[in-house]
């Protein structure tokens, strides 16, 4: 491989890093207690429903905060 394709595959895998730190960290995943695939694949499921419910009560509320900036 070039050096020009070892960093634009680089690149392309930073956007992830982020969401493994989070994972590992606030998430609860550094110590992981399941010990089948079945249910630790369930357990993650339901990590990330809550994880993807949080951010898009975020994101709803930044649009509110945004809609009443412009009345105001």
């Amino acid at each position: 491989m070039e050096a020009e394709e070892v960093l634009l595959a680089y690149a392309q895998r930073w956007p992830i890093e982020p969401m493994f730190q989070q994972m590992k960290h606030e998430f609860g995943c550094k110590h992981l207690w399941q010990q089948k695939l079945r249910t630790l694949l369930r357990w993650m499921h339901i990590k990330m429903a809550g994880y993807a419910l949080l951010q898009l009560l975020t994101i709803c509320q930044n649009k509110s905060a945004l809609e009443v900036g412009k009345i105001a």
